[in-house]
């Protein structure tokens, strides 16, 4: 999905820019996860690459 120049990166399919800090990349993971989610009307392929775009960027909770 992220192989193509023209394919959209991890951070814009999050909306946020590459040097955001950890609070606000999980702050726009979930609002993208709402904004998605197929059972609120949103589509359920872009909810996929919010879930992979969050798998490319995301950090692990300790």
């Amino acid at each position: 999905m992220f192989d193509s120049p023209l394919s959209a990166s991890a951070y814009e399919i999050l909306d946020v820019d590459p040097t955001v800090d950890d609070v606000e990349l999980r702050r726009a993971y979930r609002l993208r996860l709402r904004q998605t989610h197929p059972d609120t009307g949103g589509d359920a392929a872009m909810f996929i690459q919010v879930q992979r775009a969050w798998e490319l960027v995301g950090t692990v909770e300790s």
